[in-house]
């Protein structure tokens, strides 16, 4: 299986020691080649580009000025460990041991605006740049087009090398809309997690999103590679609702 996740727009580089090697993202030539064209920017077109305030601006324009394409272990740091947010505090990726780490490596990317995608243990450096902001350049019309033959190859490839064809998506839409489900013809299994509140049922952002953290966790943890196995996943109060339940869309209540 693979999993896939969203990244955060929060992010922690303070020093870690990274028990298992380190990488160079898979496609950096591209990302320097987004950085170039935001480096030319003004903090007040990157502002309108991207709907932030004047001083997130700002901050975002110096990064992408220190930003260099050379990924060393001063300047940034392994993705499994520089991402924070309510998806990484489900993670909670700094208590994994080395096999942990490694498994992780095989079968966990989380997706990226700026890298395409990261392994666990490529290198990163701090940025913020979403998917699904409308930027079109002379070269593209949107972040989606840049990236997705580049994704969904890696992603062929490396499932291929896996001998599986089942992905686990737990990222968000916004996201997640650069797999191009056709193309790949994969099984893709979408998890649901939900709250019984008042003798109902819904969906809260907040929770869902530490969810998916606890779940990716979860399959690393237990080293799952078949996708029925999830259904045991019992993490922060969860359960498996087999009567709301599908294939694809295996649903977890509390």
């Amino acid at each position: 299986m693979l999993i896939i996740l969203s990244p955060s727009k929060t992010m922690d580089f303070k020093p870690h020691a990274i028990p298992v090697g380190s990488e160079q993202p898979l496609f950096i030539s591209k990302a320097s080649q987004l950085v170039t064209h935001l480096q030319s920017m003004s903090a007040s077109e990157i502002r309108q580009l991207m709907d932030i305030s004047g001083p997130l601006a700002a901050q975002t324009k110096t990064r992408f000025m220190e930003w260099s394409s050379t990924h060393t272990t001063s300047n940034s740091k392994a993705s499994l460990f520089a991402f924070s947010g309510d998806v990484y505090d489900g993670l909670q990726a700094k208590t994994f041991n080395q096999d942990d780490i490694k498994f992780a490596q095989k079968h966990l990317i989380i997706l990226s605006g700026l890298y395409g995608l990261l392994r666990p243990l490529d290198h990163m450096q701090a940025f913020r740049l979403e998917m699904g902001i409308k930027w079109e350049t002379d070269e593209f019309k949107n972040l989606y087009q840049y990236w997705t033959d580049s994704v969904n190859s890696y992603i062929s490839a490396s499932q291929k090398k896996l001998n599986n064809t089942t992905i686990i998506n737990l990222a968000s839409q916004e996201y997640f809309k650069i797999i191009d489900e056709r193309a790949l013809n994969m099984k893709i299994i979408s998890p649901v997690f939900a709250e019984y509140s008042e003798g109902k049922m819904r969906t809260v952002s907040i929770y869902a999103k530490k969810a998916r953290g606890l779940m990716a966790r979860f399959i690393i943890r237990n080293r799952i590679i078949n996708s029925e196995e999830m259904i045991t996943f019992n993490e922060d109060r969860y359960s498996y609702i087999s009567e709301l339940s599908t294939e694809t869309k295996p649903v977890f209540a509390r």
